[in-house]
């Protein structure tokens, strides 16, 4: 689908870092040119992110 919006909620969780390498590769090409919110708590997607922002616990309730 050719969605302007893509929402990839922890897309490596329980991968080796193999095919974690290969999911980034694939989001990085699946996400040019759109608005994405991806959720990780694994940093190698952050290579592929424009924006950042870290929560931790206390942040995320307050």
């Amino acid at each position: 689908m050719d969605a302007p919006i893509v929402v990839l909620d922890e897309p490596t969780a329980r991968l080796d870092l193999a095919a974690e390498a290969a999911v980034a590769a694939a989001a990085a090409r699946l996400l040019d040119g759109r608005t994405a919110l991806l959720v990780a708590h694994r940093p190698a997607l952050l290579d592929i992110a424009d924006r950042v922002v870290h929560l931790s616990g206390r942040e995320a309730y307050a």
